[in-house]
């Protein structure tokens, strides 16, 4: 019984604590992070009297701006919206080129234990939408364009981050975060040289660490 006595009093002088930012308040922040994710999943090709369908893993690696702004409504919970661009890193290789655009939107609720006026540590769930556009172009030995493949991926993503953000004073600090991401990136359109390819299907689940920084501000 002592025991529990001591952690809801324990809870209670955090809770008295962590009042430093008060209901109303809006946080924004724009920063940078990369991350590192395993990937895997399955590729079909299926037309009349043939079917091919195999299963893959990899690796890959990312970088994102993100851009997310957030409403206090309680001294402890925020909640707020998340939009995230950038590319992934590209191997390179003779006769190809690629290039990629890689989005995310995101609704996010967050936490915040022990916040006082100058730090504010955190933990944030997002679930949203992400999307990958791929340009890869092939060339012939002699540097011809030899085939064009445009592609789009998106599903659904999970982020949950843990965070600190440190002020300078009442408006302006740095918040450094790292978390865990789930992309699904299934493949929604595919062209060849400019012509549809529907038989092409291919599901993929990109699962990682990213870990970033960003000013931010709060009014």
């Amino acid at each position: 019984m002592k025991y529990a006595l001591l952690t809801c009093c324990l809870f209670a002088s955090l809770f008295t604590f962590s009042q430093g930012t008060e209901a109303g308040d809006i946080t924004f922040g724009v920063g940078m992070d990369a991350g590192i994710y395993k990937t895997s999943g399955t590729r079909s090709y299926s037309v009349t009297n043939f079917d091919s369908t195999e299963t893959f893993k990899d690796t890959a690696a990312a970088w994102f701006v993100p851009i997310h702004v957030e409403y206090c409504f309680h001294h402890m919970l925020s909640a707020g919206a998340l939009v995230k661009f950038g590319r992934y890193f590209v191997e390179d290789k003779e006769f190809e080129s690629q290039t990629n655009v890689a989005q995310v939107y995101g609704l996010t609720i967050d936490f915040h234990p022990l916040k006082n006026d100058y730090f504010d540590p955190y933990l944030r769930i997002t679930n949203g939408y992400s999307s990958l556009k791929i340009n890869h172009q092939e060339f012939t030995s002699i540097g011809t364009l030899a085939q064009t493949n445009e592609s789009r991926s998106a599903g659904y993503h999970f982020e949950i981050d843990a965070g600190i953000r440190a002020y300078f004073g009442k408006h302006i600090g740095l918040n450094v975060y790292g978390g865990y991401n789930i992309y699904n990136l299934n493949l929604k359109d595919l062209t060849i040289d400019g012509k549809s390819e529907p038989a092409f299907k291919q599901d993929m689940v990109a699962k990682g660490v990213e870990i970033g920084m960003a000013i931010v501000g709060r009014f």
